[in-house]
């Protein structure tokens, strides 16, 4: 597979534990897909600080034992979409 240059806006989730329930690897939850996150130990420790944000990831996409993975390059903290911005119909909320 080539690898390419992606950007991906979604939330940041644990996907590894240690022992004692401790993240140890994070990936990123987008609207259609889940991609682990690799790196160097500085950014993938800042992310595991930032587990639940909304965030914009840019990296190098490549196949690690059968999965979709990315290689950190980038990151930006996105504001939080709001419960009410999910709603599909016009109208006041009750």
């Amino acid at each position: 597979m080539k690898r390419k240059e992606v950007h991906i806006v979604g939330v940041i989730i644990p996907s590894r534990w240690d022992d004692d329930g401790n993240p140890l690897a994070v990936a990123v939850a987008s609207a259609d897909e889940i991609v682990e996150l690799t790196g160097d130990v500085e950014t993938i420790s800042t992310l595991i600080g930032l587990l639940h944000s909304r965030i914009e990831i840019s990296g190098t996409e490549r196949m690690s034992k059968g999965k979709k993975t990315l290689v950190v390059s980038d990151y930006q903290l996105k504001k939080p979409v709001h419960r009410r911005e999910h709603f599909l119909y016009e109208g006041e909320i009750k």
